[in-house]
């Protein structure tokens, strides 16, 4: 998964900031114990499943705001 987020955030026009979540209470701070999950912008987006870059562009962009920096997040 980290592969696929790191070529949706390299293409032209996408600014987000990657952050990866491998201590066990940050990711149980998101109500999640499926793995792989993403989440952006404290919403999770997949979980159990690695999404397809058009997926993962869609909930980037979907997500923007003028207010708030895209935060992608990775649980391992």
């Amino acid at each position: 998964m980290i592969s696929r987020i790191d070529e949706a955030t390299n293409m032209p026009g996408i600014e987000a900031t990657i952050e990866i979540i491998d201590s066990m209470d940050e990711i149980l701070t998101y109500n999640t114990w499926i793995l792989p999950t993403l989440v952006v912008n404290k919403q999770i987006v997949a979980r159990g499943y690695i999404p397809s870059l058009q997926q993962i562009l869609k909930h980037i962009k979907g997500s923007h705001s003028t207010t708030n920096d895209n935060t992608i997040e990775d649980k391992l």
